[in-house]
């Protein structure tokens, strides 16, 4: 004999809306990108870790070989991010890496705003696009600041998205 549930068995909150909940959010994320991430444009200098990034970049365009003449205990992302910005607009400025971090944040707070919008449904998908801003790591240099790791232009960065997943997961 077969059981049969009298109420439909759901792991995920019905997501109402499509179109015109991520209009409204969209231009609201990537005002608060821009807006968290105005202090990095408004240093004229460049931080010791920028710098040591610049010269592992700087190394890898004339020939260098990552972790041979390049040595960094991380991922190869940030390096050749920087290689690349600089081969398309030069090496005299950080903007280019500024903006691609701009990017990164918005990138990263659409995420977790998908992410949380698909377990626990549209208020907390707002909730969670919003609050990343705030709680990630802002302000200082390329990378972001805060706790000195790295970060700022690769997305998600674990501290800004676990302390936005405390905020929204239920009790």
């Amino acid at each position: 004999m077969h059981a049969r549930l009298l109420v439909p068995l759901r792991s995920v909150p019905t997501v109402r809306g499509g179109a015109g909940y991520w209009t409204r959010l969209l231009p609201l994320l990537a005002v608060l990108a821009c807006v968290t991430r105005v202090p990095s444009f408004t240093r004229p200098l460049w931080n010791p870790g920028e710098g040591y990034l610049a010269v592992q970049a700087g190394l890898l365009a004339h020939g260098g070989e990552l972790y041979e003449t390049v040595v960094d205990r991380k991922s190869p992302l940030v390096p050749w991010l920087y290689q690349a910005a600089f081969a398309v607009a030069g090496a005299e400025s950080l903007t280019p890496l500024r903006i691609l971090a701009v990017l990164a944040q918005f990138a990263t707070a659409v995420a977790l705003a998908s992410l949380a919008r698909r377990r626990w449904g549209d208020s907390a998908g707002r909730t969670a696009g919003v609050m990343y801003h705030p709680a990630a790591p802002a302000g200082g240099g390329v990378r972001g600041g805060g706790g000195g790791g790295r970060g700022g232009a690769v997305p998600a960065r674990g501290g800004g998205g676990q302390a936005v997943g405390r905020l929204v997961r239920p009790a």
